[in-house]
């Protein structure tokens, strides 16, 4: 349902202390670019593989293993490999929340966070169907009680608190 790539987004804009509005969401059907950086100068490094989750395990292992290298794949170079675009396939409906959700204020990114924990539960216990998930998610994210400033751990556990509360009494 692609909210996991919206927290990427957050996690990204975080890590590397990049606004917001300067990363886009793009997509690769084949799932071969994972990402792109454009620079200042107008260059671009662009982070390319065979979309398989092996790749991703040995990567970091590396540093530590001595580990083969992975036969190079028969059409691994395929210019049609590079193929991005810009997300508009209708079935998903988080493309009509995108620029909401990257207007969110760091509490409601918290808060986002802990919602789609709560709806990956209710889904897990078959108390939500997979096409409700980011309405389910919109509308919790919508309530704010009390104006709530998750800026801190404690206000952060006690929030969660609650809303594994709220997830016990509904399920």
């Amino acid at each position: 349902n692609f909210i996991n790539k919206i927290l990427e987004i957050y996690e990204l804009s975080y890590i590397y202390n990049i606004p917001l509005n300067k990363i886009d969401f793009l997509v690769s059907r084949e799932a071969y670019v994972h990402s792109i950086v454009h620079y200042k100068d107008n260059t671009l490094s662009i982070n390319a593989f065979i979309n398989d989750m092996i790749i991703s395990l040995i990567k970091p292992l590396s540093y530590f293993f001595e580990i083969p290298s992975m036969p190079i794949k028969k059409n691994y170079l395929d210019i049609n490999n590079l193929k991005i675009e810009r997300p508009n396939d209708k079935r998903f409906p988080i493309f009509r929340y995108q620029n909401k959700l990257m207007k969110l204020s760091h509490s409601e990114q918290i808060n986002l966070m802990i919602v789609n924990n709560s709806a990956h539960k209710l889904y897990l216990s078959n108390k939500l169907k997979y096409n409700k998930i980011i309405n389910y998610i919109m509308n919790e994210i919508s309530k704010n009680p009390d104006n709530m400033q998750l800026s801190s751990f404690r206000s952060i556990l006690k929030f969660i608190t609650k809303k594994n509360e709220d997830y016990r009494t509904n399920v």
